[in-house]
């Protein structure tokens, strides 16, 4: 079926050889131009395109024979033409502002890198307190905080007696609760109970000079107190 078609005198053949195409882009990209300058050579070079009958204009096809039989013929007077110069115009903007975003985030992610390294290195680590839990005189050891952090346990020989264990209530002045007896022997090396309602310690037995292992409440508790 052949329809005349309003446009250089080109027909629609349906029964044409070769690949059809149907959109500007694809005649284009088979040309190796842009749109813009085949649409120009619609007008200017009597490019062989078609447009269905009631259709919108820039509905168009065209059958890559006839194209390249036009370029066959058209092609050498073409081929040293530059795009468009719209287009090529549009084009270079484009890369341009392209580059221009490009350029504009490398600045600003590399300034935030450096800002970040620079922080990262100047950053204020304040200055750790020592802040003593007792100040008892005599001889501290073997420390051992609470399951909750609100207590500590330790190994305390005040000046001219034995060895006890003691726990403190952390952040008050009141004197230590007492917990092992020391005439029963030296009391060391204090541990809690994961429920912090124990404390236990190691006692050497000053009579036989052995170690036993004694458990007492946290709370205070029979020790021979």
């Amino acid at each position: 079926m052949v329809l005349p078609s309003p446009y250089h005198g080109f027909v629609l053949n349906e029964s044409a050889p070769g690949t059809r195409l149907d959109s500007w882009k694809e005649i284009a990209a088979y040309l190796k131009r842009s749109v813009r300058t085949v649409q120009r050579w619609e007008q200017s070079a009597s490019l062989p395109v078609c447009r269905t009958p009631h259709e919108k204009k820039g509905s168009v096809l065209a059958y890559t024979h006839e194209l390249d039989s036009w370029w066959t013929s058209r092609g050498s007077s073409l081929a040293a033409e530059p795009e468009d110069s719209v287009d090529a115009a549009l084009q270079t903007g484009g890369g341009r502002y392209l580059w221009t975003a490009v350029l504009f985030v490398t600045v600003v992610l590399a300034g935030t890198a450096i800002w970040v390294v620079f922080r990262t290195m100047h950053r204020t680590t304040p200055m750790l307190r020592i802040v003593p839990l007792t100040t008892y005189p005599g001889v501290e050891l073997f420390p051992a905080f609470s399951p909750d952090g609100s207590r500590i346990a330790f190994s305390w020989q005040p000046p001219d007696q034995r060895r006890s264990i003691y726990v403190q209530v952390i952040g008050t002045s009141g004197s230590p609760l007492k917990l092992s007896n020391s005439e029963n022997g030296p009391g060391n090396i204090p541990a809690w109970s994961p429920d912090g309602r124990y404390v236990s310690f190691l006692r050497n037995d000053p009579t036989t000079n052995r170690l036993s292992l004694i458990v007492v409440p946290s709370l205070g508790g029979p020790d021979g107190l």
